[in-house]
Protein backbone atom coordinates (compact mmCIF):
# COMPACT_ATOMS: atom_id res chain seq x y z
CA UNK A 1 0.00 0.00 0.00
CA UNK A 2 2.84 2.24 0.66
CA UNK A 3 3.81 4.87 -1.47
CA UNK A 4 5.06 8.65 -0.93
CA UNK A 5 2.12 10.13 0.47
CA UNK A 6 2.25 7.05 3.43
CA UNK A 7 4.76 6.13 6.13
CA UNK A 8 3.95 2.86 8.59
CA UNK A 9 4.60 3.18 12.06
CA UNK A 10 4.46 0.88 15.10
CA UNK A 11 3.39 2.74 18.42
CA UNK A 12 3.03 -0.11 20.56
CA UNK A 13 4.50 -2.93 21.30
CA UNK A 14 6.42 -5.34 23.25
CA UNK A 15 9.79 -3.93 24.61
CA UNK A 16 12.54 -5.46 26.49
CA UNK A 17 10.94 -3.17 29.64
CA UNK A 18 7.54 -4.30 28.89
CA UNK A 19 4.43 -3.81 26.82
CA UNK A 20 5.70 0.25 25.76
CA UNK A 21 2.84 2.55 24.10
CA UNK A 22 2.59 6.33 22.57
CA UNK A 23 -0.84 6.06 21.84
CA UNK A 24 -0.81 9.75 23.07
CA UNK A 25 0.92 10.80 20.16
CA UNK A 26 -2.15 9.54 17.94
CA UNK A 27 -3.87 13.08 18.01
CA UNK A 28 -4.10 16.24 19.39
CA UNK A 29 -7.20 17.68 20.48
CA UNK A 30 -6.41 21.46 21.88
CA UNK A 31 -4.74 21.69 18.38
CA UNK A 32 -8.40 20.82 16.28
CA UNK A 33 -7.52 16.93 15.95
CA UNK A 34 -10.39 14.56 16.00
CA UNK A 35 -10.32 10.60 16.60
CA UNK A 36 -12.79 8.09 16.23
CA UNK A 37 -11.98 5.49 18.14
CA UNK A 38 -13.07 1.78 17.16
CA UNK A 39 -14.19 -0.57 19.64
CA UNK A 40 -15.48 -4.46 19.56
CA UNK A 41 -13.60 -7.39 19.54
CA UNK A 42 -10.93 -9.36 16.92
CA UNK A 43 -12.54 -10.21 13.41
CA UNK A 44 -15.08 -6.95 13.92
CA UNK A 45 -13.88 -5.40 10.78
CA UNK A 46 -11.63 -2.49 13.26
CA UNK A 47 -8.70 -3.14 10.51
CA UNK A 48 -10.23 -3.46 7.17
CA UNK A 49 -12.14 -0.63 7.74
CA UNK A 50 -8.95 1.59 8.80
CA UNK A 51 -7.60 0.18 5.39
CA UNK A 52 -10.52 1.32 3.45
CA UNK A 53 -9.91 4.58 4.74
CA UNK A 54 -6.10 4.89 3.84
CA UNK A 55 -6.66 3.52 0.46
CA UNK A 56 -9.54 6.04 -0.20
CA UNK A 57 -6.79 8.39 1.40
CA UNK A 58 -4.09 7.34 -1.20
CA UNK A 59 -5.88 8.14 -3.83
CA UNK A 60 -6.83 11.43 -3.19
CA UNK A 61 -2.83 11.54 -2.76
CA UNK A 62 -3.81 12.82 0.92
CA UNK A 63 -0.70 12.30 3.65
CA UNK A 64 -1.44 9.00 5.17
CA UNK A 65 0.52 7.32 7.85
CA UNK A 66 -0.87 3.46 8.54
CA UNK A 67 -0.33 2.45 12.26
CA UNK A 68 0.60 -1.33 12.37
CA UNK A 69 0.07 -3.88 14.93
CA UNK A 70 3.06 -5.56 16.13
CA UNK A 71 1.25 -8.72 17.05
CA UNK A 72 -0.26 -8.47 13.68
CA UNK A 73 1.79 -6.08 11.20
CA UNK A 74 -0.92 -7.09 8.72
CA UNK A 75 -3.51 -5.72 10.92
CA UNK A 76 -3.68 -1.97 11.60
CA UNK A 77 -4.23 -0.38 14.90
CA UNK A 78 -4.67 3.30 13.53
CA UNK A 79 -5.08 5.15 10.44
CA UNK A 80 -3.44 8.97 11.21
CA UNK A 81 -4.72 11.84 8.46
CA UNK A 82 -2.38 14.25 9.68
CA UNK A 83 -3.53 17.22 6.41
CA UNK A 84 -7.19 16.49 7.92
CA UNK A 85 -6.52 16.55 11.83
CA UNK A 86 -8.05 13.18 11.37
CA UNK A 87 -7.08 9.46 12.84
CA UNK A 88 -9.13 6.59 13.22
CA UNK A 89 -8.05 4.15 15.99
CA UNK A 90 -8.45 0.58 17.55
CA UNK A 91 -9.55 1.48 21.18
CA UNK A 92 -9.51 -1.98 22.79
CA UNK A 93 -6.60 -3.38 24.80
CA UNK A 94 -4.16 -3.67 24.59
CA UNK A 95 -3.97 -0.03 23.92
CA UNK A 96 -6.92 1.42 24.64
CA UNK A 97 -8.48 4.48 24.78
CA UNK A 98 -11.18 6.01 25.94
CA UNK A 99 -12.30 10.08 25.10
CA UNK A 100 -10.97 12.81 27.10
CA UNK A 101 -13.48 14.98 25.39
CA UNK A 102 -16.14 13.28 24.46
CA UNK A 103 -18.19 14.28 21.11
CA UNK A 104 -15.30 17.18 21.02
CA UNK A 105 -12.36 15.34 20.15
CA UNK A 106 -13.46 11.47 20.32
CA UNK A 107 -16.23 9.79 18.92
CA UNK A 108 -16.80 5.57 19.50
CA UNK A 109 -18.16 3.61 17.56
CA UNK A 110 -18.79 0.20 18.68
CA UNK A 111 -18.22 -2.62 15.88
CA UNK A 112 -19.68 -4.99 18.16
CA UNK A 113 -23.42 -3.39 18.12
CA UNK A 114 -23.03 -5.53 14.71
CA UNK A 115 -22.48 -9.11 15.89
CA UNK A 116 -24.30 -12.50 17.10
CA UNK A 117 -24.18 -13.12 20.57
CA UNK A 118 -25.37 -16.07 20.44
CA UNK A 119 -23.74 -17.31 17.76
CA UNK A 120 -20.42 -16.58 19.72
CA UNK A 121 -21.97 -18.01 23.39
CA UNK A 122 -22.34 -21.12 21.44
CA UNK A 123 -18.64 -21.28 21.36
CA UNK A 124 -18.28 -19.68 24.27
CA UNK A 125 -15.81 -22.64 25.58
CA UNK A 126 -14.02 -22.58 23.05
CA UNK A 127 -13.05 -19.06 23.30
CA UNK A 128 -12.59 -18.55 26.52
CA UNK A 129 -9.90 -21.53 26.11
CA UNK A 130 -8.14 -19.36 22.99
CA UNK A 131 -8.07 -15.98 24.66
CA UNK A 132 -6.04 -18.01 27.56
CA UNK A 133 -3.33 -20.06 25.76
CA UNK A 134 -3.22 -16.33 24.02
CA UNK A 135 -2.42 -14.49 26.71
CA UNK A 136 -0.03 -17.44 28.43
CA UNK A 137 1.97 -17.39 24.81
CA UNK A 138 2.02 -13.26 25.37
CA UNK A 139 3.35 -13.92 28.58
CA UNK A 140 6.13 -16.31 27.28
CA UNK A 141 7.52 -13.37 24.17
CA UNK A 142 6.85 -10.78 27.15
CA UNK A 143 9.64 -12.98 29.82
CA UNK A 144 11.80 -14.04 26.44
CA UNK A 145 12.16 -10.18 25.88
CA UNK A 146 12.51 -9.10 29.52
CA UNK A 147 15.59 -11.49 29.63
CA UNK A 148 17.27 -10.45 26.40
CA UNK A 149 16.96 -6.97 27.93
CA UNK A 150 19.03 -8.04 30.71
CA UNK A 151 21.63 -9.81 28.06
CA UNK A 152 21.96 -6.29 26.36
CA UNK A 153 22.36 -4.10 29.75
CA UNK A 154 25.32 -6.65 30.43
CA UNK A 155 26.54 -5.91 27.16
CA UNK A 156 26.16 -2.44 27.53
CA UNK A 157 28.06 -1.88 30.55
CA UNK A 158 31.28 -3.77 28.92
CA UNK A 159 31.04 -1.32 26.13
CA UNK A 160 30.98 2.09 28.56
CA UNK A 161 34.04 0.83 30.36
CA UNK A 162 35.51 0.88 26.65
CA UNK A 163 34.03 4.35 25.43
CA UNK A 164 36.48 6.98 25.25
CA UNK A 165 34.20 9.72 26.45
CA UNK A 166 35.98 12.65 26.00
CA UNK A 167 36.75 11.83 22.10
CA UNK A 168 32.89 11.20 21.79
CA UNK A 169 31.53 14.44 23.65
CA UNK A 170 34.28 16.39 21.85
CA UNK A 171 32.85 15.18 18.02
CA UNK A 172 29.18 15.22 19.58
CA UNK A 173 29.48 18.61 20.34
CA UNK A 174 31.21 19.80 17.36
CA UNK A 175 28.65 17.70 15.25
CA UNK A 176 25.77 19.63 16.82
CA UNK A 177 27.03 22.82 16.16
CA UNK A 178 28.05 21.98 12.35
CA UNK A 179 24.14 20.70 12.42
CA UNK A 180 22.32 23.63 14.12
CA UNK A 181 24.45 26.82 13.96
CA UNK A 182 23.18 29.40 15.39
CA UNK A 183 19.57 28.09 14.06
CA UNK A 184 16.55 29.22 16.80
CA UNK A 185 13.16 29.59 16.20
CA UNK A 186 10.57 31.48 18.43
CA UNK A 187 7.63 29.40 19.29
CA UNK A 188 7.26 26.32 21.37
CA UNK A 189 8.60 23.01 20.66
CA UNK A 190 6.86 20.11 19.49
CA UNK A 191 7.78 16.70 19.54
CA UNK A 192 5.89 13.66 17.74
CA UNK A 193 6.62 9.80 18.91
CA UNK A 194 6.37 7.24 16.67
CA UNK A 195 8.76 3.34 15.86
CA UNK A 196 9.72 2.38 12.14
CA UNK A 197 10.34 -0.86 13.75
CA UNK A 198 9.19 -3.70 16.62
CA UNK A 199 9.93 -7.56 17.36
CA UNK A 200 6.81 -9.07 15.58
CA UNK A 201 6.00 -12.72 14.95
CA UNK A 202 8.19 -12.49 11.99
CA UNK A 203 11.14 -11.20 13.68
CA UNK A 204 12.60 -7.72 13.80
CA UNK A 205 10.39 -6.09 11.48
CA UNK A 206 11.85 -2.47 10.24
CA UNK A 207 9.71 -0.06 7.90
CA UNK A 208 12.55 1.38 5.83
CA UNK A 209 10.14 3.11 3.59
CA UNK A 210 8.85 5.19 6.24
CA UNK A 211 12.26 7.01 6.61
CA UNK A 212 13.17 7.24 3.01
CA UNK A 213 9.71 8.97 2.68
CA UNK A 214 10.39 11.71 4.52
CA UNK A 215 12.63 12.87 1.58
CA UNK A 216 15.12 14.59 4.04
CA UNK A 217 17.55 16.79 1.82
CA UNK A 218 20.28 15.39 3.72
CA UNK A 219 20.64 11.70 6.10
CA UNK A 220 22.94 11.25 8.98
CA UNK A 221 23.31 7.50 9.03
CA UNK A 222 25.27 6.48 12.64
CA UNK A 223 26.79 3.25 11.92
CA UNK A 224 26.73 1.56 15.76
CA UNK A 225 27.35 -2.09 15.49
CA UNK A 226 28.04 -2.10 19.22
CA UNK A 227 24.50 -0.53 19.10
CA UNK A 228 25.20 1.89 22.14
CA UNK A 229 26.84 5.54 20.79
CA UNK A 230 24.32 6.02 18.24
CA UNK A 231 21.54 6.57 21.14
CA UNK A 232 24.16 9.33 23.06
CA UNK A 233 24.55 10.89 19.84
CA UNK A 234 20.52 10.91 18.49
CA UNK A 235 19.86 12.10 22.39
CA UNK A 236 22.27 15.41 21.57
CA UNK A 237 20.25 16.49 18.85
CA UNK A 238 17.10 16.16 20.21
CA UNK A 239 17.95 17.55 23.09
CA UNK A 240 19.46 20.79 20.74
CA UNK A 241 16.44 20.52 18.62
CA UNK A 242 14.02 21.01 21.70
CA UNK A 243 16.22 23.87 23.09
CA UNK A 244 16.13 25.59 19.62
CA UNK A 245 12.14 25.48 19.79
CA UNK A 246 11.75 23.33 16.72
CA UNK A 247 9.71 20.37 14.99
CA UNK A 248 11.03 17.27 16.01
CA UNK A 249 9.72 13.54 14.74
CA UNK A 250 11.36 11.37 17.02
CA UNK A 251 11.59 7.57 16.37
CA UNK A 252 12.01 4.76 18.89
CA UNK A 253 14.18 2.16 19.38
CA UNK A 254 12.63 -1.35 19.21
CA UNK A 255 13.87 -2.77 22.46
CA UNK A 256 14.27 0.21 24.78
CA UNK A 257 11.90 2.48 23.12
CA UNK A 258 11.40 4.57 26.58
CA UNK A 259 15.15 5.14 26.33
CA UNK A 260 16.57 5.21 23.27
CA UNK A 261 16.32 6.24 20.06
CA UNK A 262 16.34 4.85 16.71
CA UNK A 263 16.59 8.13 14.47
CA UNK A 264 15.28 11.61 14.98
CA UNK A 265 14.02 13.53 11.65
CA UNK A 266 13.57 17.43 11.74
CA UNK A 267 11.31 19.11 9.07
CA UNK A 268 12.02 22.35 9.10
CA UNK A 269 15.79 22.07 7.94
CA UNK A 270 15.10 18.53 5.96
CA UNK A 271 17.42 16.61 7.97
CA UNK A 272 17.70 13.30 9.18
CA UNK A 273 19.50 11.46 11.81
CA UNK A 274 19.47 7.25 12.00
CA UNK A 275 21.13 4.23 13.69
CA UNK A 276 22.00 1.62 12.03
CA UNK A 277 23.85 -1.64 12.81
CA UNK A 278 26.25 -2.35 9.97
CA UNK A 279 26.48 -5.85 10.89
CA UNK A 280 23.17 -7.03 11.33
CA UNK A 281 21.32 -4.84 8.65
CA UNK A 282 24.15 -4.21 6.25
CA UNK A 283 21.55 -2.68 3.40
CA UNK A 284 19.16 -1.07 5.39
CA UNK A 285 18.86 2.71 4.32
CA UNK A 286 20.85 2.65 1.53
CA UNK A 287 18.70 4.25 -0.62
CA UNK A 288 18.41 7.53 1.01
CA UNK A 289 20.01 10.42 -0.54
CA UNK A 290 22.80 12.92 0.39
CA UNK A 291 24.04 10.01 3.18
CA UNK A 292 27.07 11.04 5.29
CA UNK A 293 28.24 8.26 7.48
CA UNK A 294 28.97 8.23 11.28
CA UNK A 295 31.25 5.48 12.28
CA UNK A 296 31.00 4.96 15.90
CA UNK A 297 34.22 2.43 16.42
CA UNK A 298 36.17 4.72 16.37
CA UNK A 299 35.05 6.07 20.17
CA UNK A 300 35.47 2.71 21.82
CA UNK A 301 39.11 1.42 22.70
CA UNK A 302 38.83 -2.18 20.67
CA UNK A 303 41.80 -3.29 23.01
CA UNK A 304 39.91 -3.12 26.01
CA UNK A 305 36.89 -4.81 23.97
CA UNK A 306 39.02 -7.28 22.87
CA UNK A 307 39.11 -8.69 26.28
CA UNK A 308 35.79 -9.99 26.75
CA UNK A 309 35.34 -11.70 23.25
CA UNK A 310 34.44 -14.83 24.71
CA UNK A 311 31.91 -13.46 26.65
CA UNK A 312 30.24 -11.04 24.17
CA UNK A 313 30.36 -13.70 21.92
CA UNK A 314 28.00 -16.19 24.60
CA UNK A 315 26.14 -12.87 24.94
CA UNK A 316 25.45 -12.87 21.19
CA UNK A 317 24.20 -16.37 21.33
CA UNK A 318 21.95 -15.98 24.10
CA UNK A 319 20.51 -13.13 22.93
CA UNK A 320 19.66 -14.67 19.53
CA UNK A 321 17.92 -17.90 21.24
CA UNK A 322 16.00 -15.54 23.30
CA UNK A 323 14.78 -13.27 19.98
CA UNK A 324 13.71 -16.88 18.27
CA UNK A 325 11.84 -17.71 21.92
CA UNK A 326 9.97 -14.30 21.30
CA UNK A 327 8.88 -14.96 17.68
CA UNK A 328 7.97 -18.28 18.49
CA UNK A 329 5.47 -17.44 20.87
CA UNK A 330 4.32 -14.15 19.22
CA UNK A 331 4.01 -16.24 16.45
CA UNK A 332 2.04 -18.86 18.49
CA UNK A 333 -0.14 -16.07 19.93
CA UNK A 334 -1.01 -14.95 16.39
CA UNK A 335 -2.19 -18.34 15.32
CA UNK A 336 -4.58 -18.33 18.13
CA UNK A 337 -5.77 -15.15 17.02
CA UNK A 338 -6.56 -15.96 14.10
CA UNK A 339 -8.84 -18.52 15.52
CA UNK A 340 -10.64 -16.40 17.41
CA UNK A 341 -11.07 -14.15 14.67
CA UNK A 342 -12.81 -16.89 12.91
CA UNK A 343 -15.48 -17.55 15.06
CA UNK A 344 -16.23 -13.53 15.68
CA UNK A 345 -16.02 -13.27 12.02
CA UNK A 346 -18.67 -16.03 11.30
CA UNK A 347 -20.73 -14.12 13.87
CA UNK A 348 -20.73 -10.47 12.23
CA UNK A 349 -23.45 -8.63 10.38
CA UNK A 350 -20.55 -7.70 8.14
CA UNK A 351 -23.57 -5.54 5.73
CA UNK A 352 -24.01 -3.36 8.56
CA UNK A 353 -20.44 -3.27 9.30
CA UNK A 354 -19.49 -1.91 5.74
CA UNK A 355 -22.36 0.63 5.57
CA UNK A 356 -21.14 2.03 8.61
CA UNK A 357 -17.73 2.35 6.92
CA UNK A 358 -19.05 3.79 4.08
CA UNK A 359 -20.36 6.47 6.62
CA UNK A 360 -17.67 7.07 8.52
CA UNK A 361 -14.93 7.49 5.20
CA UNK A 362 -17.45 10.02 3.54
CA UNK A 363 -17.74 12.17 6.61
CA UNK A 364 -13.86 12.04 7.44
CA UNK A 365 -12.63 12.24 3.55
CA UNK A 366 -15.47 15.41 3.06
CA UNK A 367 -13.06 17.47 4.79
CA UNK A 368 -10.96 18.13 2.50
Amino acid sequence: MSNAFTKDFFLATKTCDGFFSVFDHLYYPKEGWFCYVLKGGPGTGKSTLMKKIAEKAEKMRIETELIHCSSDPKSLDAVVLPELKTCVADGTAPHVIEPKYPGVAEKIINLGDFWNEKKLRKNSETLIKLFEENESFHKKATASLKALGGIKKSQKFIFENALEAEKLEEFTDKFVSSVFGNLKYEKTPTEKLRSIDAITPEGHMVFEKSIKNYGAKTAYVIEDKYEIISNQILQKIRSEALKNNMEIISLLSALFAETHLRAVYLPEISALFVAKNPKTEPHLFSNLKNVKKINTTKFLNLAALKSHKNLLGLYEKISAELMNQTTENLSLALENHDKIEEIYISAMDYKKVNKTADKLISAILSKR
